[in-house]
């Protein structure tokens, strides 16, 4: 948890310093708690039953969650967790119960509050580009991906 707050310090600084790419340094520990999480995913690749039944008891869906909110700003270790999530709850052969799907729609709310997170930094980064060619400065180019993108609002109609 301490170093969830100190990463999350360190975007906080980020956002408010108006830089375009984050510098967030990932201690070793949490390093090895990503490997970890990858380790098991693979364990579960091509519906391998009993490999996902393991990594189930391992990591619970409930843990997941968990995880998924304390990783905050950890975008390294959210994306084991999203690998983790895809080899063993997602791509199996089982019946997904109601319990489940509302614990997979906690998930999908957090990473549309990412991707919030992401059309903000790309808005913010255009904004500076565009602010850097009205003073004859770089070119504004590559970020037209936020108004192809449109508002989160947008995207949770699709």
């Amino acid at each position: 948890m301490m170093y969830m707050a100190e990463m999350k310090l360190q975007y906080t600084q980020f956002m408010v310093n108006d830089k375009q790419m984050p510098e967030i340094d990932i201690p070793p520990e949490v390093a090895y708690v990503i490997s970890y999480i990858q380790l098991i995913a693979f364990s579960g690749m091509g519906k391998n039953a009993s490999s996902e039944t393991r990594a189930q008891a391992i990591f619970p869906i409930e843990d997941v969650i968990i995880n998924m909110k304390i990783a905050d700003f950890c975008y390294p270790l959210k994306s084991a967790i999203m690998l983790f999530l895809e080899h063993i709850y997602f791509d199996v052969e089982k019946d997904m119960n109601e319990d489940f799907i509302g614990q997979v729609w906690a998930i999908v709310e957090y990473v549309a509050d990412d991707l919030q997170k992401f059309v903000e930094v790309m808005q913010r980064s255009k904004r500076q580009g565009g602010a850097a060619m009205a003073r004859g400065g770089a070119e504004g180019g590559t970020l037209d991906l936020v108004n192809e993108m449109g508002s989160v609002e947008e995207l949770n109609k699709v």
